[in-house]
């Protein structure tokens, strides 16, 4: 007999297995890619989302968050499984924001998946080859996409354990830290190590930002941060009384975009262009954003209210239909 508290667990995961077909389905919609590592016929597999313009773009955003249970397009298992008492057209702890805002402001998009490293094969676990690990991962979709973008500035958005993967990727891939622009660090778990080099301690510390939940006013530079090796500013504290209680750090997510984006933005003037390309790429950006604003506008209303449906009601429909959802939890995990 199984016990109780084991058939709550498998129902909060089909809950939370729904909710990421849910939103990596309304990336899908946004023009986002899903591209299987290593190869969509490989049974043990993974899957990455890119935006359409991601290898034409100007400025590139990489979106890389590391724990359990999370895939594209969701920043928090916690965040994404708490009802919230006024929905809106984002759920909370989904990516959406972010990507719809980076893709109205013309960036290629990555969602790096490094979380996902092992597929069930029957009884046993097979390693994914290239994701085995989550270091693994973010080294392959570099090498084999980021090298690959005709962007001039890389940007980067990390939550929790992506920090130390960014940093990784900082210290192992010499074309990534000629074309970094900028790091959004968000309650970021790296370290300043004492084999870092002057090249990487200068990088971090000139073109990364932590934001992290903290009692003091939203924008304050917090001083108990030097292990970081860069600028931590305050996120300040969530005002409903819900969120007060919760020590949940992924708050922190939402409460900094804003001010991500606007570093964001500061950072662009800082990094040399190539003027000879300037003008083709402009263009290019240009019809992006046009071919972004074109796939919101088609997409947004009749599925904002399908976004805001019962969950559980929409996981006995898709138990119903059964293969759509089969076959996407193939490429997804």
């Amino acid at each position: 007999m199984q016990h109780p508290r084991d058939d709550e667990r498998g129902k909060m995961e089909a809950l939370l297995h729904q909710i990421v077909l849910e939103e990596q389905q309304k990336m899908v919609q946004l023009g986002f890619v899903e591209t299987c590592i290593p190869a969509p016929d490989s049974p043990a597999r993974c899957s990455i989302f890119m935006s359409a313009n991601w290898h034409i773009c100007r400025r590139l955003l990489l979106v890389i968050v590391s724990g359990n249970g999370i895939q594209p397009g969701i920043w928090s298992r916690s965040l994404v499984l708490e009802a919230t008492e006024n929905p809106n057209q984002y759920r909370s702890g989904s990516m959406l924001p972010y990507l719809h805002t980076a893709l109205s402001k013309g960036y290629g998009v990555v969602v790096m998946n490094p979380s996902t490293n092992t597929v069930s094969v029957g009884s046993e676990k097979i390693p994914i080859p290239y994701s085995s690990t989550p270091e693994l991962h973010v080294r392959y979709v570099w090498e084999t996409y980021g090298v690959r973008a005709s962007c001039s500035q890389v940007y980067i958005a990390a939550y929790g354990r992506g920090g130390s993967l960014t940093k990784h990727l900082v210290c192992t891939q010499p074309l990534l830290r000629s074309k970094l622009a900028a790091i959004a660090f968000i309650e970021s778990s790296h370290r300043i190590e004492t084999d870092d080099t002057q090249e990487v301690r200068g990088l971090l510390g000139t073109r990364a930002i932590n934001w992290q939940r903290s009692k003091e006013s939203p924008g304050t530079q917090l001083q108990d941060c030097t292990q970081l090796g860069c600028l931590s500013l305050s996120a300040g504290e969530p005002t409903s009384p819900a969120e007060q209680k919760s020590s949940n750090t992924a708050w922190t997510i939402a409460a900094s975009m804003d001010t991500v984006f606007a570093f964001f933005d500061s950072a662009r003037g800082s990094m040399p262009d190539e003027p000879a390309e300037d003008e083709l790429m402009d263009e290019m950006s240009r019809l992006s954003q046009y071919a972004y604003a074109g796939a919101a506008a088609m997409s947004s209303a009749p599925h904002q209210q399908e976004h805001m449906e019962d969950a559980e009601f929409q996981i006995e429909e898709d138990t119903a239909t059964g293969n759509h959802m089969g076959s996407r939890t193939n490429s997804a995990r």
